[in-house]
C-alpha cells in the first residue's frame, strides 16, 4: 500500500502543482533510493496497492494512444488529471 499512496502523493503534484517529472526526480530522489526506500514498489501477498472503491477511469492509455503523437503530451496530462478525478468521484482520495 506504501507504493500506491506514494504514487497518488506523486500524481497529486503532477496534476494540483503542477511539478515536471524533473522537478520531482530531484526532489524525491532519496525517498525513492532502493537503499533508502522502507517499502517495495511492486505489491507483494502482504501489501497490494488495493483501492478502498471501485474506481471508473475516465481515460485510459488506450486513449492517450488513439490521439495520436501530435498530442501526446497533452493527452498524458488530460490522462493524469483524469485519473486524479476519477480517484477523487470513487472516494478513494
Amino acid at each position: 500500500m506504501k507504493g500506491l499512496k506514494w504514487g497518488i502523493k506523486l500524481l497529486k503534484e503532477f496534476v494540483e502543482k503542477e511539478v515536471s517529472p524533473g522537478q520531482a526526480r530531484q526532489r524525491m530522489h532519496i525517498e525513492v533510493d532502493s537503499g533508502s526506500r522502507k517499502w517495495k514498489y511492486r505489491g507483494t501477498e502482504d501489501s497490494r496497492g488495493d483501492y478502498h472503491n471501485p474506481v471508473e477511469w475516465e481515460m485510459t492509455i488506450e486513449d492517450v494512444i488513439r490521439k495520436g503523437e501530435a498530442v501526446y503530451r497533452q493527452s498524458v496530462q488530460s490522462w493524469a488529471k483524469s485519473i486524479l478525478d476519477s480517484l477523487k468521484i470513487s472516494d478513494n482520495l
